[in-house]
């Protein structure tokens, strides 16, 4: 599974790839779910507006559930939000391009 964080503005996700080439958004925000507020949707929702600030390939170690998990079940502004969720994630491991593109 390969992982790119996103940003937009004031707004970070990870898009997912999977061994199958189909694409995933996983993101929390307020409100976004109702047992979690970290949430996974289809990443044909994904504007081309967003700009990719890292990159992880988790070599199949890792699944959508697991990124999930580490995003967490509730949202705080200040404390627990997307920027935490997505870095939380990009942590579990993996290899990292960590170049930053603008």
């Amino acid at each position: 599974m390969k992982t790119n964080v996103f940003c937009l503005i004031n707004q970070h996700l990870c898009r997912v790839t999977l061994e199958d080439g189909s694409q995933w958004l996983v993101h929390k925000g307020r409100r976004y779910g109702d047992a979690s507020e970290t949430v996974v949707t289809r990443a044909g929702h994904m504007s081309d507006k967003w700009k990719v600030i890292q990159t992880k390939n988790f070599d199949g170690s890792k699944t959508v559930s697991d990124l999930v998990r580490a995003g967490g079940t509730k949202y705080n502004l200040l404390r627990d939000n997307c920027h935490h969720a997505s870095r939380r994630m990009m942590n579990l491991g993996g290899r990292s391009s960590n170049r930053r593109r603008n």
